[in-house]
């Protein structure tokens, strides 16, 4: 399965990576998610966009970017891993799934 953008999603600007996590939520974007990821993947690997672009990340200094990337570029979530613990490993009720 190939997913892909909208384009409109996009800002011709520069960036130099790209930071992925897992939400640590369900399998839904929440409200929470979309203030701190540019995208989030949920678990039916419908992409929803988040409330800041990619270009907000250029200039972090303003604080008004999407935050969870820790001044960093573009941020990608899985929404999963909720209950999800460390060590020993336990994926919790939410796992991420090959979707």
């Amino acid at each position: 399965m190939t997913y892909r953008l909208p384009l409109e999603w996009l800002q011709p600007v520069k960036m130099s990576r790209i930071i992925a996590h897992w939400s640590a939520g369900a399998y839904r974007a929440s409200d929470l998610d979309k203030e701190h990821y540019h995208f989030i993947v949920e678990g039916s690997g419908t992409v929803v966009r988040g409330d800041h672009t990619i270009a907000d990340n250029v200039n972090t200094a303003d604080d008004d970017y999407a935050a969870h990337t820790r001044g960093c570029n573009a941020g990608v979530s899985l929404a999963c891993m909720a209950g999800a613990v460390e060590s020993p490993f336990h994926a919790g009720k939410f796992p991420m799934t090959e979707t």
